[in-house]
């Protein structure tokens, strides 16, 4: 009788132990080198796009969605296969554009969703020898998209990437403010927003790249964001030519929307107009501007667009800008 009461008694606290073991594992990081935020050589070749000396460079943003193509949070799993069309069409096309610096928020560095693909490598490899690594997710296991639970996205190691032609010298990570109101297990498992600032060596001298991906789902947080990112953006100008770009999560036709924060000081901005011509969500049917390129008066803009023809490689399109360094 004793026996059993104990055995009985040792199963009841496992079972109340366990989901809590659960919970601080799954929520926990996962030790994995690839989340180390850094700065990376990958190739010592020389390249002449980085040594044309004619003042101009080219900048490409893109919330590439872990290369997810329209699947991005939905309750679907993606296919290897369309994963690695995806892969291969994206390397494809930055060889054929040949961006100077290209800016990823939504990229992946060895997730489970996306097949444990180091996507900043495999995109940067044999022509761009700098990359920029600034990791905002690392679990161990994220239980979304909540059902079915095979659709799960399990691991995540994840962030923002800037690769660059140009030496990338340093970079300074901010991480923005969380959800105020989200629940603390809500918390635990979502990834952190950051700003992530690049030191880069353009012509013998110093230019910044700030690359954001601010708050989707609050707009409070994403209001304090944007300011707090505006008070950088408005220190680093002081000091150096900058360009601001990434997803701001906020289209100028939305209601009170979180972008006139920039908009109304009247920042330089690259493929815009009042025509809803630069629309960037969704990639499939582009109906409203979340993605952006702001620069600071150190540039002048010689061409822009957003870049249609990389179709639904992810759920965003990219903003494409040719700048020229005038003083």
């Amino acid at each position: 009788m004793k026996k059993t009461l104990y055995i009985a008694i040792l199963l009841l606290g496992i079972l109340a132990v366990l989901p809590i073991y659960i919970y601080y594992w799954a929520s926990g990081q996962t030790h994995d080198k690839r989340a180390v935020s850094q700065i990376i050589r990958l190739s010592d070749q020389t390249l002449s796009s980085s040594s044309k000396n004619d003042s101009t460079l080219s900048i490409m943003t893109y919330n590439i969605g872990y290369l997810s193509g329209m699947t991005n949070n939905l309750p679907v799993k993606q296919e290897r296969k369309s994963h690695e069309q995806n892969l291969s069409f994206m390397k494809s096309f930055l060889k054929e554009l040949n961006p100077d610096i290209v800016a990823f928020q939504e990229i992946d560095y060895g997730s489970h969703r996306s097949f444990e693909i180091d996507q900043e490598f495999e995109l940067a490899n044999k022509h761009y020898p700098f990359a920029a690594r600034a990791t905002n997710w690392d679990k161990e296991y994220v239980p979304y998209p909540y059902w079915p639970i095979n659709v799960h996205f399990k691991k995540i190691i994840s962030g923002q990437s800037l690769i660059s032609k140009f030496e990338i010298k340093k970079q300074k990570i901010d991480t923005l403010a969380s959800v105020e109101s989200a629940p603390f297990y809500y918390k635990a498992f979502y990834l952190d927003r950051l700003a992530q600032t690049c030191t880069l060596k353009f012509e013998n001298q110093d230019i910044l790249v700030i690359n954001v991906h601010l708050e989707a789902f609050d707009q409070d947080s994403r209001q304090k964001h944007s300011e707090t990112v505006l008070e950088l953006y408005e220190n680093c100008i002081k000091r150096y030519p900058t360009i601001l770009v990434g997803d701001f999560n906020s289209s100028p036709k939305e209601s009170n929307p979180t972008i006139k924060t920039f908009l109304d000081k009247n920042i330089k901005a690259a493929a815009m107009d009042d025509n809803g011509n630069f629309f960037t969500y969704p990639s499939d049917k582009p109906a409203m501007r979340l993605d952006y390129i702001f620069f600071s008066d150190h540039f002048e803009l010689l061409e822009s667009r957003v870049i249609k023809e990389v179709g639904s490689v992810s759920d965003h399109l990219p903003v494409y800008a040719k700048l020229k360094l005038i003083n």
